[in-house]
């Protein structure tokens, strides 16, 4: 699904208004649509149920109006709050508003908040906020100000109309409060800033309802919109391939995977077993010989390949020779994962950065490695990179904090895809992928913080290279295998989230990507 900034969306709206949609009946729906969540939000009856709707005077107020309105049809006893003078309403947003007065509707003006608006909140059984939309920057000001705060001490279920008051719409930063709401319904498209922290917090459930726009409407570009795109089982299907059945192990590529050292070990058993778990025909493990025999018994469906070391239990440029000799049959090179942050293994990771010809999934220390060398000294071979760091990796690799990484994280992964001429996954809550070549953003939508435990990055290289190995571009492998990634740790963390293993998503890989296939089965 495509996501739009507060200004594109605007501009998007003015589109369709232009080719003869009604601005009413866009208004009419979207706030139709508010009251069917609230409806649901309440168990399907609000018959008798004290529903208190904030309403500013824009069209974010309009759909509020409107919401007022069919609640009250359904029996809900509604009270608005319109925050601001009845004069500043706009033209339908004030057709909504009459009709709301002819009905009887309770209605309070709000100048200033005052004691008795304090008591009121506190006997909704919801609140629907529909005070400022995604036109609205910068600090808050009175009386929405105070009102926002008033809501969140209320402790109240809270349904946000569009974007909750106070959050940036395009950044999802916050300056100084934003209702906290439950549930959001944005029309439309998807708002970036509902999908990045702290914005993402703020927004809770987050519904998108095309509230009756075209479909062509919707997709409806400037020249000055970048691409977004929010990842979808629907989506990450129709990147993957489909498995023959004449097909063979040979079919569905060989990857190596580098990665393991004395004490960390188990990451090069992870990311080797998620290749495998990924659906490659055929994984090679290979790291110090002296850990060897350890790998072989732990892995029993993946080869395991014994290098020279540098010191026992560690790479060292020693075998560069070996692992490039043995990328001849290989289709992918899965780089990084607890090899160690010697000087010996820097100089691996350059030596094998500047011969490699097959596309590369960099990764840990792999990355640390990469920040530490001088540009000059990789000679790039050309080939497909893909860099999976985390904020505090980006920050080494960007040569900048990691406070600037996460104060703008589409920035960041545009960034680093720029500076490193490749694909980037940056690791976080949500995890973003872009490229140097196409430039599309695309924003995760699987993962929970179950998942906030060692090993987990290390299954994702594994999935990517996995990926790769079966044909897919480096691009479409990472964002499958990104969102792929965080189904799996949702599916695992149906038992809960807390104590969730980084190998437990070994588990359930091939159930997520089941799932991919199934939501296109679905819709035929």
């Amino acid at each position: 699904m495509r996501i739009v900034t507060g200004k594109e969306m605007l501009a998007i709206d003015e589109y369709s208004i232009g080719q003869g949609m009604p601005r009413a009946a866009l208004m009419e729906s979207a706030g139709a649509a508010v009251a069917r969540t609230a409806c649901h939000m309440l168990g399907g009856d609000v018959d008798g149920r004290r529903i208190h709707v904030l309403c500013g005077t824009g069209n974010n107020g309009g759909d509020g109006l409107v919401a007022a309105r069919h609640l009250l049809n359904a029996g809900a006893r509604v009270h608005v709050f319109l925050v601001g003078n009845a004069e500043r309403l706009h033209d339908e947003p004030e057709q909504f508003y009459r009709v709301l007065v002819s009905m009887g509707c309770k209605i309070t003006h709000v100048e200033t908040v005052n004691k008795r608006i304090l008591f009121l909140l506190d006997l909704a059984d919801l609140i629907i906020d529909a005070m400022l939309g995604t036109g609205a920057k910068g600090p808050l000001r009175e009386p929405v100000a105070t009102l926002v705060q008033a809501v969140n001490k209320a402790s109240k279920r809270v349904l946000a109309v569009d974007v909750p008051t106070g959050v940036n719409a395009d950044t999802g930063q916050i300056s100084g409060d934003a209702v906290r709401a439950e549930c959001t319904v944005t029309f439309g498209l998807p708002k970036l800033g509902l999908l990045l922290y702290p914005g993402a917090e703020f927004t809770g459930r987050l519904i998108v309802d095309d509230i009756g726009f075209a479909r062509d409407h919707l997709a409806w570009r400037s020249e000055q919109m970048p691409e977004r795109i929010y990842l979808s089982a629907e989506y990450v299907s129709s990147l993957m391939r489909t498995r023959h059945p004449r097909s063979h192990k040979g079919t569905y590529g060989h990857v190596l995977v580098i990665a393991g050292s004395a004490g960390l070990l188990g990451a090069g058993e992870l990311a080797a077993r998620a290749a495998a778990r990924s659906g490659a025909g055929l994984v090679t493990w290979g790291g110090p010989h002296s850990l060897w025999p350890t790998m072989a018994v732990k892995v029993t469906e993946v080869m395991t390949l014994g290098l020279p070391e540098t010191e026992p239990g560690y790479l060292g440029p020693e075998a560069a020779t070996s692992i490039i000799g043995n990328l001849q049959n290989k289709d992918v090179l899965a780089l990084g994962p607890g090899i160690g942050r010697h000087d010996g293994t820097r100089s691996l990771v350059e030596n094998l950065l500047a011969r490699t010809t097959i596309p590369v999934v960099i990764d840990a220390d792999a990355l640390f490695a990469l920040a530490a060398s001088k540009p000059e000294r990789l000679k790039p071979s050309h080939a497909p990179w893909v860099l999976t760091p985390h904020p505090g990796e980006a920050a080494r690799l960007l040569d900048c904090s990691v406070a600037d990484i996460e104060s703008d994280r589409p920035a960041a992964v545009r960034r680093l895809a720029e500076r490193f001429g490749c694909v980037v996954a940056l690791k976080g809550v949500p995890t973003l992928v872009s490229d140097h070549a196409e430039g599309v953003l695309y924003v995760n939508s699987t993962g929970n913080p179950g998942m906030a435990t060692g090993g987990t990055g290390d299954v994702l290289t594994g999935m990517i290279a996995g990926f790769i190995a079966q044909g897919m571009s480096p691009l479409n492998a990472t964002v499958a295998g990104v969102y792929l990634h965080g189904r799996a740790g949702d599916i695992a963390a149906e038992a809960g989230q807390t104590g969730l293993l980084a190998g437990d998503l070994l588990h359930t890989i091939p159930q997520a990507i089941a799932e991919c296939w199934e939501s296109v089965n679905a819709q035929l």
